[in-house]
This record gives structure tokens, C-alpha cells and sequence, in this order.
């Protein structure tokens, strides 16, 4: 076999070479060549730069794109916290609505009434608790299954 490999050959396949997905023979058939040949190690030496430059051009965008999808997982973190405060606070008014409105619907509370609640408002405030916590792990559930299903589908 030919040792002797044109530069024209060694140009084609030194893309190859840089990315070490050539054979043992082939490797060393270029790097013979590459130490004989100066016009062929200059043009291997700007392909490498040209490589470099690519691949920092590729690692930089990769942070900048971790970087905008921690973003975006900070923020949907930051939507379920508030999704799940708010739905607590709404939970706990539910009891109060309740009387509320039927305190309305019968034209106010009875004086037997006003005196239950005066003696079971701690009562009446564990069930505003017990309400928002319900309400809290209802819109929590939700908002896993729906991610769930967002991850199944894309």
C-alpha cells in the first residue's frame, strides 16, 4: 500500500481525524502526513480553531439555555407556592360563606345562634383550617396530574 497520501486526501479527511472517527490506519497515515507536510498541518491547525470556536459557540448557548429553563422552572415553582396559598385562604372562607349565607337567607343569626359561635369559635376555626387544607391538596393534586399529563403528551 501507498504511505505516501496526497494532501488533497488528507484535506477531505481531516474533519474526520479533529473528531478521532477515522480507523488506526487511517490515523496514522494523516498524522505521517501532517509531519511532512506544513501547508497541510497550517490548514489542520485553522480547522481545529474553526472547531474550537464552534464548540465554545455551542457550550454558550447551552448555558444560556439552562439557564432559561431554570428560569422557567423557578417561576412555575413559584406559581404552584402562590396556586396553593391562595387556594388555602379561599378554603378557609368557605365555612364563614356558609354561614354567611344562611345567615342571610333566614335574615340574620338567632341570639342562640350568636351565643354557639361566641362559646365554638375555635371550632368553627379548626373547620376554616380543615377547609383550606382540603381546598390546598385539591389544587395541588390537580396541578400534578395536569403535569403528568403535559409530560405523557409532549
Amino acid at each position: 500500500m501507498n504511505k505516501d497520501l496526497p494532501c488533497a486526501v488528507v484535506r477531505d479527511v481531516a474533519p474526520l481525524y479533529a473528531e478521532d472517527l477515522v480507523s488506526g490506519e487511517t490515523r496514522a497515515l494523516v498524522e505521517e502526513h501532517l509531519r511532512g507536510c506544513e501547508a497541510c498541518k497550517e490548514q489542520y491547525a485553522i480547522y481545529q480553531e474553526e472547531m474550537e470556536g464552534e464548540a465554545r459557540v455551542k457550550r454558550e448557548e447551552n448555558v444560556a439555555e439552562v439557564d432559561y429553563m431554570k428560569k422557567i422552572r423557578a417561576y412555575q415553582r413559584e406559581n404552584l407556592i402562590l396556586g396553593a396559598i391562595v387556594s388555602f385562604f379561599l378554603g378557609l372562607f368557605i365555612p364563614v360563606a356558609m354561614v354567611g349565607f344562611s345567615a342571610i337567607a333566614k335574615g340574620g343569626l338567632e341570639p342562640y345562634q350568636w351565643a354557639r359561635l361566641q362559646v365554638a369559635w375555635h371550632i368553627g376555626l379548626l373547620r376554616m383550617v380543615e377547609s383550606g387544607v382540603i381546598v390546598c391538596a385539591l389544587y395541588l393534586g390537580v396541578s400534578y396530574l395536569l403535569k403528568r399529563k403535559r409530560l405523557k403528551r409532549g
